[in-house]
């Protein structure tokens, strides 16, 4: 995980008690994005790297507010089988623990209070 500096800015943070999907709130769910899909990489399963390699994120908003898509559109070449669903669902085929995603929501929730 990258190192943070918080500076203050009393202004940004009226600005953000506001309007929480702003320009601050934006910026502080592309970091938390990141996060996400760098632990996500680290866990992933390396059979070819490719889901790995094509985990990201894409933060949009709904009507409950800003949130961060972290996905892997990785396929299977062959069949075009997005893959990273065998591997990140309930039951999963392949029973080695491998899961990414989930393990990396749950150690990012740890370091954001």
């Amino acid at each position: 995980m990258k190192d943070i500096a918080i500076i203050w800015d009393q202004y940004e943070f009226d600005a953000f008690s506001r309007n929480p999907d702003g320009p601050l709130g934006r910026d502080l769910m592309e970091v938390i994005g990141e996060g996400v899909v760098e632990i996500a990489k680290q866990k992933a399963l390396r059979r070819t790297g490719r889901m790995a390699s094509q985990i990201t994120h894409q933060v949009d908003a709904d009507s409950t507010g800003l949130y961060a898509d972290i996905i892997s559109p990785a396929t299977d070449p062959k069949t075009g089988f997005p893959y990273p669903m065998a591997h990140e669902g309930s039951h999963p085929r392949d029973r080695r623990p491998h899961r990414s995603l989930k393990p990396a929501l749950d150690e990012i929730q740890s370091v954001i209070p």
